[in-house]
């Protein structure tokens, strides 16, 4: 440490390493920092033992005031260092390189995840596009048919009709499947949708031929076993066909007079079992029956003849249904 005396601008200056004070740059003792102008003193001894005296004091105070600027600064460098944080500029090489690779890596990693993440996103929404295109061409009324197939309950098959039916469903596009079905002798759909999925409809037709139907009118008891069938098919719209009702006027016009209450009798006295079979029930009966079904179960109902006319039914339905998703998405 030196101390000298600037004569050129008339102050004193402090070098402590590569730190450089001025006296006026530093706050002067209160007391004893003063230096005495003794030019009219008895004695120039005294004058100079005083100046040294002031010179003393004067460095020491400077190289206190000094250190305490020194250290101050020091503090603040340290400060500053520690809001850096773990920067690099204060990190080891070595550290600091393996540091980087770390970062470096982690954030390859996380853009190569998030590009593949993008990616399955992209296509999730292509194949939505597509699918959503193909159920549009699968909707068409010209297209509709051939994605419908009619499911037959295996019981129809022994029923007269079942060849004609079955002709009638291939001729109209759609296939058919014969399986067994929860309630016998119903038909139901299934739609077959872009992807692995196959979709239930919601509509089950009952074929039921007059030897079902004329006991239950006999017996009032139509509407609760239609009911029972809504049951099983819950949530499911049910459309009753009756078949050859007018089979059954035939059967009355032939064994008219053993139903009216007078039955041959055998050799030995016994009614015949084989004209007995069929109870004896009125056209007007028929009808009271079935607007009570009507009413109770909002149950649609079609009297049908003939096998072709009743083809011809099921494929009729079977378009309707197909062209429903078509016809919602117009309105």
């Amino acid at each position: 440490r030196t101390l000298e005396e600037d004569s050129n601008i008339g102050r004193h200056k402090l070098s402590l390493g590569n730190k450089t004070l001025y006296s006026n740059e530093i706050e002067k003792p209160t007391e004893h920092f003063l230096f005495s102008d003794k030019s009219n003193s008895e004695s120039e001894v005294e004058y100079q033992i005083d100046k040294e005296i002031n010179c003393d004091i004067w460095t020491k105070y400077s190289e206190e005031t000094c250190s305490k600027v020194l250290e101050k600064d020091l503090r603040g460098h340290l400060h500053n260092e520690d809001n850096l944080g773990t920067s690099s500029k204060y990190i080891p090489s070595e550290s600091r390189s393996k540091t980087t690779y770390a970062k470096t890596k982690m954030t390859k990693e996380q853009k190569l995840e998030e590009r593949l993440k993008k990616q399955k996103e992209k296509e999730l929404i292509r194949a939505e596009k597509r699918a959503a295109k193909e159920l549009q061409n699968q909707m068409k009324p010209n297209n509709c048919m051939k994605f419908m197939t009619v499911i037959l309950d295996s019981a129809l098959i022994s029923c007269s009709f079942s060849g004609t039916l079955m002709a009638a469903i291939q001729n109209s596009e759609a296939k058919y499947q014969v399986s067994a079905q929860p309630v016998p002798l119903t038909v139901s759909w299934r739609r077959e949708t872009p992807g692995p999925n196959v979709k239930e409809e919601n509509d089950v037709l009952l074929i039921w031929q007059w030897e079902l139907v004329v006991p239950a009118i006999k017996n009032h008891t139509l509407t609760s076993q239609i009911q029972e069938v809504q049951t099983q098919h819950s949530g499911k719209s049910l459309f009753l066909i009756i078949y050859g009702l007018n089979g059954y006027f035939s059967y009355l016009k032939s064994n008219r007079r053993n139903l009216a209450g007078n039955p041959p009798k055998g050799k030995k006295g016994k009614n015949r079992s084989d004209t007995s079979e069929y109870p004896y029930v009125t056209k007007k009966d028929i009808e009271e029956e079935l607007i009570e079904l009507q009413i109770s179960t909002n149950c649609t109902h079609r009297l049908i003849e003939c096998p072709e006319d009743l083809g011809s039914l099921v494929v009729q339905i079977t378009k309707a249904i197909a062209e429903t998703p078509f016809k919602l998405d117009k309105q």
